[in-house]
């Protein structure tokens, strides 16, 4: 039995090494980290694909990258910079576009947070599906 006990705490070590605080994908646009520091909401509107964000603390951190992929297996690349000192509103809201989106196929939109001290936390992908023709 004292076996199992450590086994129990390296596999719980180990999921939180692996997988980042986030809840799990409510909507198929939507992410919010567990510990509540952020939300991430991806829309399609006419020929754009628009992010929107909300912190509630963003003065913890330095700057956020925005980061897509076409296929949540292959690398991601950075779509969006944000500044957090100067562009996120008092209630902690900033809204980006993608400026080259994929239409008609899914991408995936992934958060990366960097702290004043450096430290950066990724996030899990959100999926947003392709536009129906």
């Amino acid at each position: 039995m004292q076996q199992s006990g450590k086994f129990g705490v390296i596999g719980t070590v180990v999921f939180s090494l692996f997988f980042p605080q986030t809840s799990i994908q409510s909507e198929d646009c939507k992410i919010s980290s567990m510990d509540g520091e952020f939300t991430m909401q991806v829309s399609r509107e006419d020929k754009e694909v628009k992010i929107l964000l909300n912190f509630r603390d963003a003065s913890q951190f330095s700057h956020a990258l925005i980061e897509k992929s076409d296929d949540i297996k292959n690398e991601f690349r950075q779509c969006g910079y944000v500044d957090l000192k100067s562009e996120v509103n008092p209630n902690g809201d900033v809204a980006k576009k993608d400026k080259y989106p994929r239409m008609h196929s899914a991408s995936y939109y992934r958060l990366r947070i960097v702290s004043k001290e450096g430290i950066e936390r990724t996030y899990p992908a959100v999926r947003l599906p392709g536009k129906t023709q």
